[in-house]
């Protein structure tokens, strides 16, 4: 899943998700992208964000694109990639 947000600090958002999320933070331009394994775990995220004052943008499952999909399937015996 991928939580995207404003207003708040991506530091801030990991050393408060450390330890108790599974999670990668990032700064974007328009503000930080939160990017977590289970979908159980978007409320927790929403309440951490909150509590640092942001400003909830979307959340979306994330999609693989067609070349990791691709790239993900395993080989048959000799087959070139």
């Amino acid at each position: 899943m991928e939580v995207v947000a404003t207003g708040a600090d991506a530091a801030r958002l990991r050393a408060e998700f450390d330890g108790k999320l599974n999670c990668e933070v990032s700064a974007t331009p328009g503000g930080l992208r939160i990017q977590i394994a289970d979908e159980k775990d978007v409320d927790f995220v929403i309440k951490g964000l909150r509590a640092a004052g942001a400003k909830l943008v979307s959340v979306q499952p994330i999609r693989q694109s067609l070349e990791e999909l691709f790239l993900d399937q395993p080989l048959k015996d000799g087959e070139p990639r």
